[in-house]
C-alpha cells in the first residue's frame, strides 16, 4: 500500500493460508481456491489510528471500508465499519466474511487456530440474513 491519502491499495485474500482448522471449500467459493485480490484506493489515513479504503470493483457498487483503532482496558481495539453497500444483497454477502476474517484475527492474536472459516462464514452469513432488514 502506498502510505498516503489517495494512494493505491491492493487487498489480497488466500484463505488456505490462514490460521485455521482445515476444512473443505464449498463450492460457491471454489472461485476462490487460488485467491483473490483487489486493487482500491485509500480514502482516509491517519496512522497509527486510522485506515479506510474504497471497496469494490463494480463502480455502480462502490463503498468504503474504515478500520479504526483505539486503546479500552490496556488493549487494542479495532473496530471494522462498511460504509454504503449499495443494497442486502451486498450487504449480506460481506458481513459474514468481514466477521469470521477477525473472528480468525482474534484467535491468531491470541495464540489460538481458528475454527473452519467456510463453516464460520456460512453460520455468521446465515445469522446476518436474519438480522439485516429485506429492502422494501
Amino acid at each position: 500500500m502506498e502510505e498516503r491519502l489517495g494512494g493505491a491499495l491492493r487487498l489480497e485474500w488466500l484463505h488456505r493460508n490462514m490460521d485455521v482448522a482445515p476444512e473443505p471449500i464449498p463450492e460457491k467459493f471454489k472461485h476462490l481456491e487460488n485467491g483473490h485480490s483487489m486493487d482500491s484506493r485509500i480514502t482516509r489515513f491517519e496512522p497509527p489510528k486510522l485506515l479506510a479504503f474504497q471497496w469494490g470493483k463494480r463502480v455502480e457498487a462502490l463503498s468504503e471500508v474504515i478500520i479504526e483503532l483505539s486503546e479500552q482496558d490496556g488493549q487494542v481495539h479495532l473496530t471494522l465499519t462498511h460504509a454504503g453497500l449499495p443494497s442486502r444483497g451486498d450487504l449480506l454477502g460481506i458481513s459474514g466474511g468481514w466477521h469470521a476474517h477477525l473472528d480468525v484475527l482474534v484467535e491468531h492474536l491470541n495464540g489460538r487456530t481458528a475454527t473452519g472459516f467456510w463453516a464460520r462464514n456460512a453460520e455468521l452469513t446465515a445469522a446476518y440474513d436474519q438480522r439485516i432488514p429485506h429492502d422494501s
